[in-house]
Order: C-alpha cells, then structure tokens, then sequence
C-alpha cells in the first residue's frame, strides 16, 4: 500500500488534537488508523465509492480515509478527511 504525503499531513493534525484530549484518546485513534488501513490492503474494494475514489469510515472517530487501485490493483491512500468538512469543496476540478 503506498500513502501519499498529504494522509500524514491530516494524521497528524488530527493525531495531536486527539493527544491533547488525552493520550489514551490517541493512542485509540492511532490503532483506528492502523486497523482500517490494514483492511483496506487485505480488501481493497471494502471501502464505499465516491466518485473516483473509494472511502473506508473509521469506527468511533468521525474520519474517513480516502483512497484509489492502481492500475496494479494496489491501494494508494490520499487523505484522512473528518466527516463534517465538505469534501466537494476541496474536491479537485
């Protein structure tokens, strides 16, 4: 599975203002992470599709993680993105 540098550019935003909650809060949101993404490489097809991408939900944090199949079938995750921004809008054209 390849990340695109902008998924840890939002994980750590969001990773810190978890942490700051409390640490135990982040650690929960870090293993999230870490579970969906292994499902999404075990079971690349598992998340909805949203236009050209697909979009796997975490549970128990209001994030999903956006993704697409390479030609090779490899999945190639490109942002975490809250449930309460509007993705249309920084959609590219």
């Amino acid at each position: 599975m390849r990340i695109f540098s902008g998924f840890y550019e939002d994980l750590s935003l969001a990773l810190n203002y978890y942490r700051e909650l409390a640490p135990s809060v982040g650690r929960s949101f870090i293993q999230e992470v870490n579970r969906a993404l292994m499902q999404i490489e075990r079971f690349p097809a598992s998340g909805h599709a949203v236009r050209e991408l697909r979009m796997l939900r975490l549970n128990r944090f209001p994030y999903g993680i956006y993704y697409y199949l390479a030609v090779d079938g490899e999945p190639v995750a490109l942002f975490l993105y809250h449930h309460k921004r509007d993705v249309r809008k920084d959609w590219p054209k």
